[in-house]
């Protein structure tokens, strides 16, 4: 179903808002339905409305550091006090790990449509979520699956080890469905961050 522009617009206005101030939602699911709140309005923006969920911030010290640790080629740029910020994507990319089944596979949704739009202000807003918060995110989730399979296999455990597979394939998953877009950036940044900063230092340990 398509909408008219102006409701487009004021849906952006109103859902903006609720992702900047993050809203408790008092249902049994919070997370999830806030999270397909973010979904259905990502999948509903095109290259023209999406420049209506740009929003400027004051720069986060600690998003850029973990982008610069995430993506050791990152370009450096002019510093400014503030940023042009994409929260509809900050919000997604938090939660791209979630245990809730639905506000995980809702936000990673939110993520894939986000960064396919060809817009270049959405764009560079998109890539320092990426860089400075779902990478980390996803980088530091492959390294928690990995020390827990190594734990479960020393102590014999089972269940353990089956469930840490399965977080491990879960995030490979979604990495290759990051790299299924095809967007020379993301496979660039996702290549600096898994295969130079995680894969290689494992070999050396092997």
């Amino acid at each position: 179903r398509s909408f008219p522009r102006t409701t487009v617009l004021l849906v952006i206005k109103g859902s903006q808002a609720l992702a900047v101030t993050r809203p408790v939602v008092r249902c049994a699911r919070p997370e999830a339905y806030y999270v397909h709140m973010m979904k259905r309005l990502a999948l509903r923006v095109d290259a023209q409305t999406a420049e209506s969920l740009l929003m400027q911030a004051p720069k986060d010290p600690e998003k850029e550091t973990r982008a610069n640790k995430a993506v050791k080629s990152v370009r450096r740029r002019k510093r400014r006090p503030f940023e042009i910020c994409l929260p509809l994507m900050d919000e997604a990319a938090r939660l791209v790990l979630h245990t809730e089944e639905l506000a995980r596979t809702g936000a990673r949704v939110t993520c894939l449509s986000l960064l396919k739009i060809d817009n270049l202000r959405v764009r560079e807003a998109a890539m320092e979520a990426f860089n400075g918060e779902m990478l980390p995110c996803l980088v530091d989730g492959l390294q928690s699956a990995w020390a827990a399979v190594a734990a479960a296999v020393r102590g014999k455990n089972a269940s353990a080890l089956r469930s840490a597979l399965s977080k491990e394939e879960d995030i490979l998953d979604f990495v290759a469905e990051l790299l299924k877009l095809g967007l020379p950036w993301v496979n660039k940044a996702v290549a600096d961050s898994f295969v130079t900063g995680l894969m290689l230092p494992q070999l050396f340990v092997l």
